[in-house]
């Protein structure tokens, strides 16, 4: 709250005028220091708190600083209300679709017979499982192998860098690339639909700040390895540290002209926080394609949400 104390008086009310909008460009155009970045990732959050803040404010007698802080608030919801938004409406279903997952298993997960069994009741085509260690590698391998008789699995005891591709149809071209920088995992799948490629990655959190400029590189590399393939069916399926409205997603789709499945709010990090979580994971896909559904589902003992995007051939 802002108090009125002698000759101090006008430029703290000045102060409380000001930092509503300091605040809203922080969570729009923040610096690159991970502290900054940690922020706009719960700028919704922050924001229906923001809001919940403003309605006491009457209450304390501060009415006088209403005005910014709604400015504030309405700046705030315009720049995330296209992240947000509700489903737009799909085209009309059609029978010849494939599904593909993603899910970050989470290393220190000890709950295997629930996660592959969630993992088979998705019923999906092609699978990319990331934080896969050698324990996780042996249990899906066995887990998985009936109903998935393709499989590339890349597993590494990091806690990161480890990756696993399970398919019902054959893999082509299949390999392990950048050399951890980051962990990422390119093919094509032959699917009855024709031949899709597909590229599954873990970008770097921005939690040191050491990161920030090596997730750009990293994500430079993605954007560069698509470019590559533009032209044919193509899905990015991964961790990506990053929320939507992120400048490091949305310089992302903008150079490369993926499209992402969400449109609408999918919390995908961490599982217990519901719709308090964050959306860091994604599915992305190629002009080629076009997304009949993405579902999300849970219950595996991991700590992100999984997601399985549905496509058709256009």
């Amino acid at each position: 709250m802002c108090y009125k104390t002698g000759k101090n008086a006008r430029y703290k009310q000045w102060l409380c005028y000001l930092f509503p909008l300091f605040l809203c460009w922080i969570l729009i155009y923040p610096p690159d220091f991970f502290v900054f970045l940690s922020l706009q990732a719960l700028a919704l959050q922050m924001v229906v708190g923001w809001g919940l803040v403003i309605v006491l404010f009457p209450f304390f007698g501060k009415t006088r600083y209403i005005p910014p802080h709604l400015l504030g608030v309405l700046g705030s919801v315009w720049f995330l209300q296209p992240y947000v938004q509700t489903q737009p409406q799909k085209p009309a279903k059609l029978a010849d679709t494939f599904k593909v997952l993603h899910l970050n298993v989470h290393g220190r997960n000890t709950q295997h017979a629930q996660l592959v069994e969630q993992l088979l009741r998705q019923e999906a085509d092609l699978l990319a499982l990331i934080e896969v260690n050698h324990r996780w590698a042996k249990v899906l391998k066995k887990g998985l192998h009936k109903q998935y008789p393709y499989a590339f699995v890349y597993p590494v005891d990091n806690l990161f860098s480890g990756i696993a591709i399970f398919a019902k149809y054959p893999l082509k071209n299949v390999q392990y690339i950048f050399n951890d920088e980051p962990p990422t995992v390119v093919g094509d799948v032959l699917l009855p639909q024709g031949k899709v490629h597909f590229i599954s990655t873990h970008i770097s959190a921005p939690i040191l700040q050491g990161r920030i400029p090596r997730r750009y590189s990293q994500m430079d590399k993605i954007a560069q390895q698509i470019k590559q393939d533009q032209e044919k069916p193509l899905v990015l399926l991964g961790d990506f540290n990053a929320v939507p409205w992120e400048r490091l997603i949305r310089d992302f789709k903008q150079s490369t002209h993926m499209q992402d499945t969400r449109a609408s709010w999918l919390p995908t990090f961490p599982t217990w926080a519901l719709w308090m979580g964050i959306p860091i994971d994604y599915i992305f896909y190629s002009p080629p394609l076009y997304c009949q559904h993405l579902n999300t589902f849970q219950n595996t003992g991991a700590d992100h949400v999984g997601l399985v995007g549905e496509f058709g051939l256009k």
